[in-house]
């Protein structure tokens, strides 16, 4: 089942409507607010975070999983909305407004 943070941005929210849109039921968000809780140094002005250190996620946010037609479509479909993926740390990327 797909947990989406309650505390997102209407722009997180709205990137977390398009990550399912494309993946489908997945879990592996977690609010920017939430992530600076954990102490993490990075992605701190991400409007979500996205732990995609999974065989689901990780092709649409990871070139390495070989996959770039994955990890294209994700990238246009979060430029339509004015975003953008950018890798924090090993497995996790931000998705920042554009």
């Amino acid at each position: 089942m797909t947990n989406i943070p309650k505390d997102l941005s209407d722009a997180g929210l709205k990137a977390a409507e398009v990550i399912l849109k494309i993946v489908g039921n997945v879990d592996g968000f977690i609010s920017p607010s939430e992530w600076k809780e954990r102490g993490e140094e990075h992605g701190l002005s991400a409007e979500l975070i996205v732990v995609h250190s999974n065989a689901k996620l990780g092709p649409y946010f990871s070139m390495d999983y070989d996959n770039p037609t994955k990890y294209d479509h994700m990238a246009d479909e979060l430029q339509k909305i004015g975003m953008y993926s950018y890798v924090c740390t090993s497995g996790v990327s931000g998705i920042y407004l554009d």
